[in-house]
Order: C-alpha cells, then sequence, then structure tokens
C-alpha cells in the first residue's frame, strides 16, 4: 500500500453533503476514500489528455512536414472527419464518463471504442 499522507481540504457546503452522501449510501467507507477515488479519476483523466496533447502534437509535425513536402489534404473532407471523431467522442463521455475507473461495468466497451478511435486517428 502506497505511503498516506494527511493534507488539509476545504469543500463548498453543497461538496461537502455530496461526499457525505456517498458514505451514508454506502458508495464508499469514507470521505477521504471518496475523494481518493475522485482524485484517481482525475489523474487518470489527466493522463488521457496528455497523451492526446502529444497525439496532436504529433499529428501537427506531421502535417507540417507533409506540406513541406507539397502534400496536402482537401480541407472540407478532413474537418468533415474530425468533426464525427469529436462527435463520437463526446457520445462516449455523456455515455460513460471521460475515464471510467475498473470497477465502472461499461470500461470494456468504452475502452473498446476509445482504442478504435484513437487507432482511425
Amino acid at each position: 500500500m502506497a505511503e498516506r499522507e494527511s493534507i488539509s481540504i476545504s469543500f463548498t457546503s453543497e461538496q461537502a453533503r455530496f461526499l457525505t452522501s456517498l458514505v451514508s449510501r454506502g458508495r464508499y467507507r469514507s470521505v477521504s476514500e471518496a475523494v481518493q477515488a475522485a482524485v484517481r479519476w482525475f489523474q487518470q483523466r489527466q493522463a488521457m489528455v496528455d497523451v492526446e496533447i502529444d497525439r496532436a502534437r504529433s499529428d501537427i509535425e506531421t502535417g507540417a512536414d507533409q506540406l513541406d513536402q507539397g502534400r496536402s489534404v482537401d480541407a472540407g473532407a478532413f474537418f468533415a472527419e474530425w468533426n464525427a471523431e469529436l462527435e463520437e467522442l463526446e457520445e462516449l463521455e455523456k455515455t460513460f464518463g471521460a475515464a471510467p475507473d475498473a470497477s465502472f461495468p461499461g470500461r470494456s466497451e468504452w475502452e473498446a471504442r476509445t482504442r478504435r478511435l484513437r487507432i482511425r486517428g
């Protein structure tokens, strides 16, 4: 188990009620456990954002190299494909959230659909 460190954190009244309701409903054993789960989710989401930023940078570099070589694509086709991909990713986020944790029942479907989008992209 990872070493634990205590820090002080403040929440709005609404946030505190939400966290305590998660505990009272049995979803988590303590407020600390609920906050830890939220931080893990945030870490996963940030890791995904970092991957997407790296991918975008790589795509930009590839595109710049292609332009330097005189190769380009139709802008209309490019943006139509891009918009379709963004719409599908937004649908995934509405359905499953940004990065469901391992206990989420729909995680395998979420992973399969996002993997397919990333391979296509």
